[in-house]
């Protein structure tokens, strides 16, 4: 009897001791596929100023607040899940009418047409040319002549010489939303301009500046 407790006792050991093993294995692995992600993000983070960076630094902070995701998709494109292309498909429709290449080129159109743009048309503009590119309605370099004249007509306003008057004068242009809207849109311009994985932080002004 006490040999048969005992040889019981022991397994429960043993057992124990392989599931304390398969959970270090297991958070092992985690760690390592955690750093690896980290490394991955920190090299796209670091990476040097491109067109396709600057392009959607300044569709923030309308792609902070309607496209969901990671960081990483305000940085580079083809970084959303499906779920994430979807809630920004829907968006896209549901606010300019935007389902397609063709119903996208003439909202682009559309846009272009404004006598004057002020830094909020630039920047919705280069908001619907990027989600575009991630729904593949269009690639970046079909539109990036536009992407370039709208970041560069944004940067070479005297009003603008810091990512935080870029968020002053978006907000202050603002001719969609209503109040409430505004102040979610305050928020998440507050927001990219505190978080470190924000392009708004990632990128000097000045190296903004100097790209063109």
């Amino acid at each position: 009897m006490f040999t048969f407790i005992k040889e019981i006792k022991q397994a429960i050991s043993e057992g124990l001791e392989e599931a304390k093993e398969e959970i270090r294995r297991e958070e092992e692995k985690r760690k390592k596929e955690e750093d690896k992600q980290n490394a991955e993000r920190e090299r796209i983070y670091s990476a040097p100023l491109s067109l396709e960076k600057l392009a959607l630094a300044f569709s923030c902070p309308m792609r902070e607040i309607l496209i969901p995701g990671d960081s990483i998709r305000l940085f580079k494109f083809f970084a959303l899940s499906d779920d994430d292309k979807n809630a920004a498909r829907m968006v896209l429709e549901r606010d300019f009418d935007i389902r397609d290449r063709e119903s996208f080129a003439r909202s682009v159109l559309e846009f272009q047409e404004f006598d004057e743009k002020s830094v909020f048309i630039s920047s919705i503009l280069l908001y619907q040319i990027t989600t575009a590119v991630d729904l593949r309605y269009a690639s970046l370099e079909e539109y990036r002549e536009e992407c370039k004249q709208l970041i560069q007509e944004i940067v070479e306003r005297d009003s603008v010489n810091s990512w935080e008057e870029f968020s002053k004068e978006f907000v202050a242009g603002d001719v969609i939303n209503h109040a409430i809207g505004k102040k979610i849109i305050s928020r998440a311009s507050n927001k990219l301009l505190q978080e470190k994985d924000s392009p708004w932080t990632r990128y000097q002004w000045e190296d903004v500046e100097n790209f063109f």
